[in-house]
C-alpha cells in the first residue's frame, strides 16, 4: 500500500461516556439540548504527515480528512435525529456544533479523545493527539449522540463503517 495523499485508510471509531468536562458543560457547548444521557463517537483518521506544523500540504491534509469526517457523520447523524435521537456533528476546526445552536463554548476534539482513549497531547497553536502507532498523524473528530450505543452502532454500520472490535462502550 502506498503512502500517498489520496490514499484511503479505515478510521478508528468508538463509542464512550461523557467526559466530565463534556458532561460538566454540555449546556455551554449544546444549549438546546435537554438530554443529560449522552455519548461520545469518537471518529479517528491517520493522517499522511504529522499535524505539528502548519503549512499548505498540511492544511490540505486537514481539509481532506475533515471532509472524510463530514461524509461519515453526516449519515449518521440524519438517521439518529431521524429517531429522534438528539445527535450532533462537531465541526473540527472550530469546535462549535454543526447541527444545533452553538454554546458560549467550543468543544475541544483533542482534549476529549485524550481523556476518553488515555492518550497524551502535544500543546501547541493548536493541541495535537498523540496515537500510540500513529504519533502525531492523527486526526480526532467527534459526533455527539443521545441515542444508546447499540443505536449509534447501528447508524454507524447504515453508514458504512464499523466501531472498533477494541473498543466496547461502557459506563
Amino acid at each position: 500500500m502506498s503512502d500517498n495523499i489520496t490514499e484511503v485508510r479505515s478510521p478508528d471509531i468508538s463509542i464512550h461516556p461523557p467526559t466530565a468536562f463534556v458532561a460538566a458543560n454540555l449546556r455551554r457547548i449544546l444549549p438546546d439540548w435537554h438530554s443529560d444521557d449522552i455519548w461520545i463517537v469518537i471518529f479517528l483518521q491517520r493522517s499522511q504527515f504529522p499535524l505539528t506544523t502548519t503549512n499548505d500540504i498540511i492544511e490540505q491534509e486537514k481539509n481532506r480528512l475533515c471532509d472524510r469526517f463530514l461524509e461519515f457523520a453526516q449519515p449518521v447523524a440524519q438517521q439518529l435525529n431521524s429517531q429522534g435521537w438528539m445527535t450532533d456533528i462537531i465541526y473540527p476546526p472550530s469546535g462549535y456544533p454543526l447541527l444545533s445552536q452553538p454554546g458560549e463554548i467550543n468543544h475541544s476534539d483533542a482534549l476529549t479523545v485524550a481523556t476518553s482513549l488515555n492518550l497524551s497531547l502535544q500543546k501547541g497553536p493548536c493541541t495535537i493527539v498523540i496515537h500510540p502507532q500513529w504519533g502525531t498523524a492523527v486526526y480526532p473528530s467527534v459526533l455527539i449522540s443521545s441515542a444508546p450505543p447499540d443505536e449509534i452502532n447501528k447508524a454507524i454500520d447504515f453508514a458504512g463503517y464499523r466501531v472498533a472490535p477494541t473498543h466496547k462502550p461502557h459506563r
